[in-house]
């Protein structure tokens, strides 16, 4: 097929403002020509290498040639591997890119298809090795002006930052008007200003707070990306990160950091904007949101759990863990109700596992460790099994340095913190120190664990229930069991440890594939 297809490329950066309000006064092309287009038309058409070719015109309107990605160039690259395409011609090669590597990748792919490529303004004909060699230099100098054009624009923004100008995308509740000046956006302005003054009484966390706007139906104030009319896609609800951003954002203030991200203790700079906040209701919220970050490092004061099957309970219904709930009645809370109910019932009613009275299910517990009499041989046995475990484990002198070590580590962090002004009581702080120096000193001196002791003590596992704390029944129950299950308020079923499940079934005479108990309110 003979080649008779000449491609022309055109691109223009930028279009001129008062040529497109022209151009759409007028009823125009809806692309918005402006003269730069048609003049690259016309002078490259004239050039002799088109002669008695057919013409196929591909533009990029308000395009920047730094990359490769624009719709016209797609398409004539495309075209230009049919085997009618004899030329493709531009009216200066910047047209096609600024860049030595895509010029070279779209040359080379011209030069695999048998495409010449021809310059108006330069007068390059790369079907001869003087245009070849020209369009090399002129290549390296057209990435050299860009460079230098990045360079200038850049020490623009650095001047307008330090001017006290916004440089780059504005925030959520600023835009630009017709001529560039920032000003107040009213409805997001609104919207940030209430999350401000909410923040600013001090009854909000991060998390608290989102809850509150999306509670109030507060909309989040979307960014204006700099251009009139261009803005994203609206989100529909607050998120924590997104109200963590506004709080932070210094801007609302009317001042700012320029490069705040990797300079984060730079110059704070005045801005010629107009502010959002006022600034005393912008340094109550810093100082509060300094006061959250300290409290992450405060040490809670512990607290013993009444309950002692927390951890070990799960829901027979849904299989979801089961909390402790202690409800109070009468004068003055003088009733007292301690009972087990599924989380998930708890938190949105989706499971319908009626209550658990704690001392009932508590009481079966008992029972069942009433049930089990270990013989003393088997303590025997079990001691034995249990130093074959430890045999492969850390030794116990190892083991308690490694426990001194994590006390010690725990009062370091402690101490570090009360040093930096957390925001904790003082006698609960030395009650702590005081707590932790005294494990600290029992983990130095604990001797050699006696397991024969141990497991002799085991023979009667439940003669001491009564006596013990919440903690220490829950403890002792770990120790045995990896699972107690509730259903319709009774305990239904227990897994235990895979070192008990020998003992347990010699012990009840029940035993089915690590089950044990078919009807706990029956001990076995």
């Amino acid at each position: 097929m003979t080649r008779n297809v000449a491609l022309i490329y055109v691109r223009v950066s930028r279009l001129d403002r008062e040529d497109r309000r022209k151009q759409l006064e007028s009823g125009a092309d809806a692309r918005l020509r402006a003269l730069s287009p048609t003049t690259q038309i016309e002078q490259t058409r004239a050039m002799p290498a088109l002669r008695g070719l057919r013409v196929e015109v591909f533009e990029d309107l308000h395009r920047s040639g730094k990359n490769t990605q624009r719709p016209g160039l797609d398409r004539l690259r495309a075209r230009l591997h049919d085997p009618d395409v004899a030329i493709v011609a531009a009216w200066s090669i910047s047209r096609l890119g600024r860049s030595v590597r895509d010029l070279y990748d779209m040359l080379e792919e011209m030069e695999k298809a048998g495409v010449a490529f021809v310059s108006a303004k330069e007068s390059i004909d790369t079907s001869t090795a003087y245009g070849r060699a020209f369009l090399g230099v002129l290549a390296v100098l057209a990435q050299f002006e860009r460079e230098l054009t990045s360079e200038r624009i850049a020490a623009n923004w650095e001047q307008m930052a330090r001017d006290g100008g916004l440089v780059g995308p504005l925030p959520c509740g600023y835009r630009r008007d017709e001529d560039g000046a920032v000003v107040i956006d009213p409805e997001p302005a609104a919207t940030v200003r209430r999350l401000f003054a909410e923040y600013a009484t001090g009854r909000h966390s991060y998390r608290t707070l989102t809850l509150w706007a999306n509670a109030e139906g507060l909309r989040p104030p979307q960014r204006d990306r700099g251009r009139v009319g261009r803005r994203a896609t609206q989100l529909g609800e607050f998120t924590v990160d997104h109200v963590r951003d506004l709080l932070s954002n210094m801007r609302y203030a009317g001042r700012f950091i320029h490069k705040r991200r990797g300079n984060p203790d730079g110059e704070v700079v005045e801005g010629t904007f107009p502010p959002i906040v006022d600034m005393e209701t912008w340094l109550r919220c810093a100082a509060l949101r300094r006061d959250n970050r300290r409290q992450k490092f405060v040490v809670a004061e512990r607290r013993e759990t009444p309950y002692a099957l927390t951890g070990l309970l799960s829901c027979g219904t849904c299989g979801d863990n089961v909390r402790g709930q202690t409800k109070t009645s009468g004068h003055g809370g003088d009733r007292r109700w301690r009972r087990y109910l599924c989380r998930r019932r708890a938190a949105a009613e989706t499971c319908h596992e009626p209550l658990a009275s704690a001392e009932a299910l508590e009481g079966e517990v008992k029972a069942w460790l009433e049930a089990i009499r270990l013989e003393p041989g088997w303590a025997e046995a079990y001691a034995d099994a249990r130093r074959g475990l430890a045999s492969a484990r850390p030794s116990a002198p190892a083991r308690r340095r490694d426990r001194v070590k994590a006390l010690e580590t725990r009062l370091d962090r402690l101490r570090v913190s009360w040093e930096a002004g957390a925001r904790i009581d003082e006698g609960v702080y030395r009650r702590e120190v005081a707590a932790l120096r005294d494990e600290i000193e029992a983990a130095r001196s604990a001797p050699e664990p006696a397991l024969v002791q141990q497991a002799r003590a085991l023979s009667s596992l439940a003669d001491g229930w009564d006596d013990m704390s919440a903690e220490q029944r829950k403890r002792l129950l770990k120790t045995m069991f990896r699972e107690l299950r509730m259903k319709d308020g009774a305990l239904e079923v227990a897994i235990p440890q895979p070192d008990w499940i020998p003992y347990l079934a010699q012990a009840t005479g029940y035993h089915v594939r690590g089950w044990w108990g078919s009807n706990p309110r029956r001990p076995p």
